[in-house]
């Protein structure tokens, strides 16, 4: 009994290793094709540019929350039935950028 319980500990930290690996190299170091590298803001409609250089309009979702220090970026992408979610942190632009990218969300 004990070395079955200690069967599913050894697979429950493998898949979370697995899973953060993959976070890491999806959101942090951008490794995947379909990484998003880029988010622009243009005559009202916002689109992502990918690591492979693809572009594509997303549309916010509702569900999208705005603070002073992240914004949780709510998006539907094209043909996907669910949103995508990514945060931004308000140091990872300059000041007026993130205000503006801020204003945007909170009036669209």
């Amino acid at each position: 009994m004990t070395d079955i319980i200690l069967a599913g500990k050894m697979v429950m930290f493998f898949v979370v290793l697995l899973s953060l690996l993959y976070s890491f190299a999806h959101y942090i170091f951008i490794l995947f094709p379909e990484s998003w590298r880029e988010i622009s803001i243009d005559n009202g409609s916002m689109s992502v540019v990918t690591q492979d250089g693809s572009t594509f309009l997303v549309h916010t979702e509702n569900s999208t929350v705005v603070t002073s220090y992240f914004a949780i970026l709510c998006v539907k992408q094209g043909k996907r039935r669910m949103p995508v979610n990514q945060i931004i942190f308000s140091d990872m632009l300059e000041e007026e950028n993130y205000r503006d990218f801020c204003t945007y969300l909170k009036h669209n």
